[in-house]
């Protein structure tokens, strides 16, 4: 409890007098304020008194509310694939909760070229090795302070065994609010020869080294080698382009179907489904 000054002491003193002699009349009958509303006065006064006596600051308690409730505005707007890799990252490597971006969604493209050379593409929680490539993405909202700067995104593939499948390096020029980033290049699969192991793969995303999120998803054999019937075959006529010792194409800028055009499809169909 702090010293509180003789000001100060003087007018809780004439403010506790007069809320004393408002109470009264009000009991009494004598005044025509509601005793509900004399109540109100004497908890106001005792609850001003304490904050004053333990010197709480009001504006920072206010900042803390306001900062829990953007936060908590701010999860609810994330994806559940974006809670679940922001709690694999933080349980990982220390982690900010109150970090300017904000992961709000992650994932990733499966890619598969067609015969007359269009592009099959969806968004996909699992993958196999009879798909074309996988590229992933993410979505971050950026809060005002750190908008209008240049951030370095980095997209890693692990697979089962923790070794490392694909790794990109991109720079991206960061907006204020929602900012969806799609990796420019994609880690071939079915042409791939340095195939990694199936099952339980990482997505995993780093911004300007820190790491934001790690995506689980499942990664399927072959038709052939699971001895079932081969699918139509669709080559990649991509050409293949090393990026740190991993085999990754790199993606046609004129493909008619957008990341967000394939996610407002998706969104759809959850709500469809839910309803």
């Amino acid at each position: 409890m702090r010293t509180v000054g003789r000001g100060q002491a003087i007018w809780l003193a004439l403010i506790g007098v007069l809320v004393l002699v408002v109470s009264l009349a009000s009991v009494a009958g004598v005044a025509s304020v509601p005793p509900t509303v004399a109540l109100m006065l004497v908890l106001a006064y005792l609850a001003g008194t304490f904050v004053t006596l333990r010197g709480i600051d009001l504006s920072a308690v206010g900042q803390q509310v306001g900062q829990r409730v953007r936060d908590q505005a701010q999860t609810a707007r994330m994806t559940g694939a974006a809670r679940r890799a922001s709690q694999k990252a933080r349980a990982r490597s220390p982690y900010t909760s109150d970090t300017a971006h904000v992961l709000a969604d992650i994932g990733l493209l499966v890619n598969t070229r067609r015969k007359d050379s269009t592009w099959n593409r969806r968004v996909g929680e699992s993958a196999s090795y009879d798909d074309g490539a996988i590229q992933p993405y993410i979505k971050l909202r950026i809060e005002p302070e750190i908008a209008g700067q240049t951030a370095l995104i980095e997209f890693e593939f692990y697979d089962r065994s923790g070794n490392l499948q694909f790794s990109h390096r991109m720079q991206e020029y960061l907006r204020d609010g929602e900012n969806l980033i799609l990796c420019e290049r994609q880690l071939p699969l079915r042409d791939n020869s340095e195939r990694g192991r199936a099952g339980l793969w990482d997505l995993r995303v780093r911004v300007n080294s820190e790491l934001v999120g790690i995506h689980e998803f499942s990664m399927s054999t072959s038709a052939a080698e699971r001895g079932e019937a081969l699918p139509s075959r669709e080559e990649s006529r991509s050409a293949p382009h090393e990026d740190r010792g991993r085999h990754v194409l790199a993606v046609d800028e004129d493909d008619p179907v957008s990341l967000e055009d394939l996610l407002r499809e998706q969104a759809r169909r959850s709500q469809a489904s839910e309803n």
